[in-house]
């Protein structure tokens, strides 16, 4: 009998954007993609998710490695606002599994920074959902 549900927030719960998030904030296309090769695609990314490394050292290395993108990334990687979008369905999916009798679960290598910059997007981890906030 199934009593759990495990579910991930990227690409489930959640959209993640890469391009988009620079094309956002008002960088052309072009740009939008060279950002996102050296910061989110690049090798220090995941120290981030994996939550090993301070932002400021991840943030110093993409420096580092990019210089020319230099306060590009301190405008924009700090505050990360809108990097993930809160899927529409999202909420109203977890009401029905918690009401259907489901324990709902998370597990995600969701980075700090993001959690703190997308409480919107996110809003689906409190307990006011209804159930045991699990």
């Amino acid at each position: 009998m199934i009593r759990n549900v495990v579910l991930d927030i990227g690409g489930v719960l959640v959209d993640y954007h890469t391009v988009s998030f620079y094309e956002n904030r008002g960088y052309d296309p072009e740009l939008s993609k060279r950002l996102a090769d050296a910061t989110m695609y690049g090798p220090y990314w995941e120290q981030q998710d994996l939550g090993l490394m301070s932002s400021d050292w991840i943030f110093s290395k993409m420096k580092e490695a990019h210089p020319e993108f230099s306060a590009i990334i301190d405008q924009n990687l700090y505050d990360q606002t809108g990097i993930v979008t809160r899927r529409a369905e999202s909420k109203a999916w977890i009401e029905h599994l918690r009401q259907s009798g489901y324990r709902v679960l998370v597990l995600s290598n969701f980075s700090q920074n993001a959690l703190d910059h997308c409480p919107d997007a996110l809003d689906f981890l409190s307990s006011d959902l209804g159930g045991s906030g699990n």
